[in-house]
């Protein structure tokens, strides 16, 4: 049978681990064509290609050609400009949006400098508008288009110590229906995914800054058991979950699901 998604080109930022990297790796598998982007500095594109990652995705697709992978900063119009413009010299018009690059902190909102905030909200809310930008006129032209956004439980419930991260990923979600509305009647779909906590590099960083500010009383298992305590299932979302649903999402069937916001969280957000 051949791959569904055989002559689509699809775009993944935030792509070089955790979520990001699976999905990337999912939509090979199913015959895209895909330019992960990511904000790596000071290293040239030859050696960001030969980054393990790329290695492992370029390796499942079986053939390099189907994958690009670039310098990208989502919080910079210029990247993002650039990184667009060699995409499509290569793949032509985009088909599919991930987007997948974010940032993460925990602190009490005294202590949020204007940086952590801007720099959050310029990450996590402002990147997804730079590349829906750029991709949405092209998918409506065509009259085909899948944005997918990933959002988190954090867009539906206040968290402490989470407001610049609460905030993104409600602005997220909201920005994701408005793509919604404006595509619907040229056949782009666009649909927020909100996790909870899922098994990836980003989570086990946040691990850590907990144990740092309990001062380091309680070990990194009894951290790891509190957030899988959170879900009724007692386990941690996996990233192969995620990228199930944006395959599904691609498909033709998936069209009536335009505008929705999607929780993976085993129960912890009901």
């Amino acid at each position: 049978m051949r791959p569904f998604l055989q002559n689509r080109a699809a775009v993944v930022t935030g792509g070089y681990s955790g979520m990001g990297l699976d999905i990337a790796g999912a939509l090979l598998e199913h015959g895209a064509r895909v330019a992960i982007g990511a904000r790596v500095r000071r290293v040239e594109d030859a050696a960001i290609k030969s980054h393990p990652a790329v290695a492992r995705l370029s390796a499942r697709a079986g053939s390099a050609a189907a994958l690009m992978a670039l310098r990208l900063d989502v919080t910079d119009s210029e990247s993002v400009d650039a990184f667009m413009a060699r995409v499509k010299e290569r793949f032509g018009a985009i088909d599919i949006l991930v987007n997948c690059a974010g940032i993460y902190l925990e602190k009490p909102l005294r202590d949020h400098s204007e940086d952590d905030w801007t720099r959050t909200i310029d990450t996590n809310l402002n990147g997804a508008y730079r590349m829906i930008r750029a991709c949405m006129p092209d998918m409506s032209a065509r009259g085909f288009g899948r944005i997918v956004s990933i959002a988190s439980t954090a867009a539906h419930t206040a968290m402490p110590d989470n407001a610049a991260y609460c905030a993104s990923k409600a602005g997220l979600k909201a920005l994701g229906r408005v793509a919604a509305l404006e595509g619907a009647a040229h056949g782009v779909v666009s649909v927020t995914i909100s996790p909870g906590w899922v098994e990836t590099e980003m989570m086990a960083a946040g691990v850590e800054r907990r144990l740092g500010q309990s001062g380091n009383t309680r070990s990194r298992e009894q951290v790891v058991a509190e957030l899988r305590a959170a879900n009724p299932q007692n386990r941690l979302v996996q990233c192969e979950e995620i990228s199930a649903l944006v395959i599904y999402l691609c498909r033709d069937e998936a069209a009536s699901l335009n505008g929705e916001d999607i929780v993976i969280s085993g129960g912890s957000a009901w």
